[in-house]
């Protein structure tokens, strides 16, 4: 039933909306059971927040009607975001009840200026929890459709992959059997043909089984960051000299520079060097001429940019998007053999790291991938 002082109410919540939506910020800030949120910006976090708010104000000025649709889509969209933020379940809830914690405080000091203060304060808590309870139900419906949604995909996906890389085992295992029972009756050549096959598809089984183990680690959620302080230019000093020689064994010319402000760094040492080994190694892969540029660049904030550039097949800019999926390929007709996971391992790799990557291509003429990462001093 809708009361007379329920526009007053809406009246002081639109005036104090601002204040309202920073003090649940703060709430939820400090509350150190929302670690989702601590990877939130501002705005981020805030995410239909403050709509939600103002479909409360219009209902406590002009009754539920012709409100309750707008109320309802901003709740749905408040659980899928939080969702792709990577919130669980408890804390869309712990967050709602700080939003109803901050709302109570606004109404017990618009009843403390009333007559019959404890009636007032209570009806307008009432009318509080039933929208929430409505907020609510409508975010955490959408928020478990949106899991349930994202683990059939994923377990889709995980199907594709195992039939995909199934192939690619099966087709090398193929051609090292055949490889292993021409060595006793081949002459010298075509004896050291066939060690070089059996070389090349060991390497190629060793690096989808390297793929799908970072895979499994990634989906099952144990891949955590561990940040430590190390020595950026001596690690890719290391790193260079491996591609350089797998740059050389193809014709290909291998350069690379670093900043030199960029010295000992405060991140994920091993993770920064799978970002690195599958961008250049995909990178030469798919280069049969010209060069291959690996470039790392300080940022503000003592950030860092991971830069590689090649003259390879490049991409079509119809499968730019789906570049970082996992079962992608740059040709599905390509000889080219592999799992197909390379850039989608480095896309998720540069999620946990929050950074982002960005893609510049063109079909024929190459490619250039640029990782973006945040850092930390680590002095």
């Amino acid at each position: 039933m809708f009361k007379p002082h329920y526009t007053e109410f809406g009246d002081l919540l639109a005036k104090n909306s601002d204040r309202v939506v920073e003090m649940w910020m703060e709430k939820v800030k400090a509350d150190p059971r929302l670690t989702a949120a601590d990877a939130l910006s501002d705005p981020q976090l805030k995410d239909h927040v403050p709509k939600l708010l103002d479909s409360l104000i219009q209902s406590l000025r002009y009754g539920s009607t012709g409100n309750g649709d707008e109320a309802k889509l901003n709740a749905n969209k408040h659980g899928e975001q939080r969702w792709q933020q990577h919130y669980r379940l408890r804390e869309l809830l712990l967050e709602m009840f700080w939003l109803r914690a901050v709302l109570f405080r606004e109404a017990r000091e618009f009843a403390s200026a009333q007559e019959n203060q404890l009636l007032i304060y209570a009806e307008a808590c009432e009318a509080i929890d039933k929208f929430l309870n409505e907020v609510e139900s409508h975010s955490v419906v959408q928020y478990v459709e949106s899991n349930k949604a994202a683990l059939h995909k994923a377990n889709e996906e995980t199907l594709r992959i195992i039939r995909i890389v199934s192939h690619e085992l099966r087709n090398m295992l193929n051609s090292v059997g055949l490889a292993s029972g021409l060595l006793d009756v081949g002459d010298q050549d075509s004896i050291e043909h066939m060690q070089r096959s059996l070389s090349l598809n060991t390497a190629h089984m060793t690096a989808i089984l390297d793929d799908l183990l970072d895979l499994s680690n990634i989906l099952s959620g144990s891949t955590a960051i561990k940040s430590t302080p190390f020595d950026l230019s001596s690690l890719l000093q290391f790193l260079s000299v491996s591609f350089a020689r797998m740059a050389e064994s193809k014709g290909l010319v291998f350069t690379m520079t670093v900043d030199p402000l960029l010295g000992t760094i405060c991140s994920d040492e091993l993770k920064i060097r799978q970002i690195i080994e599958n961008l250049v190694n995909n990178a030469v892969k798919y280069t049969f001429t010209g060069h291959v540029v690996l470039r790392c660049d300080a940022l503000g904030d003592h950030g860092m940019a991971i830069i590689v550039e090649d003259t390879g097949v490049g991409i079509a800019a119809a499968d730019r998007e789906l570049v970082f999926s996992e079962h992608y390929r740059v040709k599905q007709e390509s000889p080219l053999r592999g799992s197909g996971l390379g850039l989608w391992i480095v896309a998720r790799l540069v999620d946990l790291l929050h950074g982002s990557i960005e893609l510049r291509s063109e079909a024929d003429k190459g490619s250039v991938f640029k990782v973006v990462l945040p850092g930390s001093d680590a002095s």
